[in-house]
C-alpha cells in the first residue's frame, strides 16, 4: 500500500514550496489517483477513511490542485479504459469527441 497523505498535510507542504511535482495516474477501474514527489518520497491522497483517495474526473484533481497552489503536474493515462468512442470511469460511460 502506498504511503498516504492528508489534505491538511499536502495543504502545509504546497504553502512552503517543498511539492516537487504532482503526479495524476489514471485507474483501470475507473478515476484518478493523487502523489505527490517530495525530495526522494512518493505519497498518494487518501480519503477521510483511510483509503486511496480516488477522483471521479480529471478536471476535479486539477482544480484541487490549483486550489493548494501545485501547478506542476504530470498525468499518466496509461491504464485509461476507451472502447471505440466510449471513455468508461467509474462503471459510466461517456462518448468522446472524435
Amino acid at each position: 500500500m502506498p504511503e498516504l497523505i492528508t489534505t491538511e498535510a499536502l495543504r502545509a507542504l504546497a504553502s512552503t514550496g517543498a511539492v516537487d511535482v504532482a503526479i495524476v495516474v489514471a485507474q483501470p477501474e475507473g478515476g484518478y489517483v493523487l502523489s505527490v514527489r517530495v525530495g526522494d518520497s512518493v505519497r498518494t491522497l487518501g480519503s477521510f477513511r483511510g483509503n486511496v483517495r480516488i477522483y471521479a474526473k480529471l478536471d476535479t484533481v486539477a482544480t484541487h490542485l490549483a486550489a493548494l497552489g501545485i501547478f506542476n503536474i504530470e498525468v499518466d493515462l496509461t491504464a485509461l479504459r476507451v472502447e471505440g468512442t466510449t471513455l468508461v470511469t467509474r462503471g459510466r460511460q461517456g462518448r468522446l469527441a472524435v
